[in-house]
């Protein structure tokens, strides 16, 4: 009897299981489950979708537009500005660099009117200084040093030399000395051109000097 009663209550035990997961789906809690959710692709989005804007949102574009033209617009300015500056910042440092009457000038031997190519060369560069202050003109023949006042408008272009002094000594280029302190004296007006003093009797240019200093020989 008892084991009837065993195999009875094992049979039930059995149905009521399968009930339970024929309730439940087949899940381990009595409770039925939730649906799940299908994921939905994700639809592209066109460029011209993308172009598409809100009519809430056309404001707000026209207005970020603007701003943004209006910031090219500056920094184009800007930049114009820049460059004008930069132009003149550049022209006025080289108009301070040009050589001008007052900077020291060398001769250029071959450019002496009347020097012959037999002649010696001096050993010392002959040079020209002119310092308006005291309108005087000073250098170096070539042998002697010599000095002397000196008329020279730079808005004419005129240059006239006064009476000469100069040292006594001897050496080497004494006929180029001669040649150039007789030319000096006959000079009477001068231009500076491309980095050249090009000194002028009537039309002709008689001298023709570099800036600067050159090494002698």
């Amino acid at each position: 009897m008892k084991k009837t009663r065993s195999t009875i209550a094992t049979l039930s035990m059995g149905f009521l299981s399968v009930a339970l997961a024929v309730f439940t789906n087949g899940c381990s809690c009595f409770l039925p489950c939730e649906p799940t959710e299908t994921e939905t692709p994700a639809v592209p989005v066109t460029p011209e979708q993308e172009k598409k804007v809100c009519p809430k949102q056309l404001p707000e574009k026209k207005e970020a537009e603007k701003t943004v033209k209006k910031t090219e617009e500056s920094v184009k300015k800007a930049v114009e500005t820049k460059k004008e500056e930069l132009g003149k910042e550049t022209k006025n440092k080289v108009s301070e660099i040009a050589p001008t009457i007052s900077s020291v000038w060398t001769l250029e031997l071959n450019t002496l009117k009347g020097a012959e190519k037999s002649w010696e060369e001096p050993s010392k560069n002959i040079t020209l200084i002119y310092d308006p202050q005291k309108k005087q003109i000073a250098g170096c023949a070539g042998v002697n040093r010599y000095f002397g006042p000196a008329a020279i408008d730079e808005s004419k272009g005129t240059f006239k030399v006064g009476a000469l002094g100069a040292t006594r000594m001897a050496g080497p280029g004494m006929q180029y000395e001669n040649l150039f302190l007789n030319v000096l004296s006959k000079v009477d007006s001068y231009v500076v051109k491309d980095g050249k003093l090009m000194l002028k009797s009537g039309s002709d240019v008689v001298a023709v000097f570099m800036t600067g200093v050159k090494a002698t020989k």
